[in-house]
């Protein structure tokens, strides 16, 4: 862990002076690994990746480093405002530094629980991926660090809520926007291998949308003893007018019974 904080630690200390042809294969390097962003704007407070890092252009990252508690607080109460809907890559919290980190990322990899407690209560994501593709979460994995994973894992969680509860007035007021209808699909896979097909699933799918509201028939329910059992099952998509929450349906009409489920009783069962 000492040699993971040590290296970090330098690359804040680079020699300003570089000259031109590192900075192209910098440049090349970075090309290679960056994501493909090509129509989202810069995060708010990003800097520019020619500018040379310092902790004065990446102030969250340098406190990450440094394990300096007090600077990173103050860095993050003067960060600029966002809307809430956009993407967590897109939020200044979760911004990247030259490597492709965000503060949560160094937070892991230098074992500082008490800068991940902080950035968690900031709002920071532990589900953004770095340049190299991982999340906070697959580092805390990675790196064997039960109780951060524990944290970063909440933290989704409560994350999983809230996005719900902003976007589901939006699902909402879209779906009752479209037209109502009803609507069955007839599929089945064949096979070109001789009493192969017989095996094979077939079934007519039944849709109906009524406002924000939709059902969902089918007929198959199971495969056993090289055959595919056949009922009658339908999946009700209800979504409450006046809270805005989904509930979601599963009705067995051959076995009448009846399973009843949303998002929040999914979270709570997960603790």
């Amino acid at each position: 862990r000492n040699s993971i904080s040590n290296r970090m630690l330098s690359w804040f200390n680079k020699d300003k002076d570089n000259d031109d042809d590192e900075n192209k294969q910098n440049d090349l390097q970075q090309s290679i690994f960056e994501d493909n962003e090509g129509d989202i704007k810069e995060t708010p407070g990003t800097t520019n990746d020619n500018i040379i890092p310092t902790p004065d252009n990446y102030p969250m990252h340098a406190s990450c480093i440094l394990k300096d508690a007090i600077e990173l607080q103050k860095h993050i109460d003067n960060l600029p405002s966002f809307d809430p809907l956009v993407p967590d890559k897109m939020k200044p919290i979760n911004q990247k530094d030259h490597h492709g980190y965000t503060a949560m990322h160094l937070c892991v990899l230098t074992s500082w629980n008490e800068g991940v407690d902080i950035l968690l209560e900031s709002g920071a994501s532990p589900t953004c991926r770095s340049r190299a593709g991982w999340t906070a979460i697959q580092e805390t994995i990675s790196t064997s660090q039960r109780e951060l994973l524990k944290k970063c894992f909440a933290r989704n969680m409560a994350e999983v809520r809230e996005g719900l509860a902003l976007r589901s007035p939006i699902i909402r007021k879209k779906l009752c926007e479209k037209d109502d209808f009803y609507v069955e699909i007839d599929w089945k896979f064949t096979s070109w291998i001789p009493f192969v097909s017989r095996f094979c699933p077939c079934d007519t799918f039944k849709i109906w949308k009524r406002g924000s509201d939709f059902r969902l028939d089918m007929t198959l329910i199971d495969f056993e003893s090289f055959s595919w059992k056949r009922g009658h099952i339908s999946f009700i998509f209800l979504m409450n007018k006046e809270t805005d929450k989904a509930e979601f349906h599963v009705i067995n009409h051959s076995e009448k019974t009846k399973q009843v489920t949303n998002k929040e009783k999914e979270l709570e069962e997960s603790k």
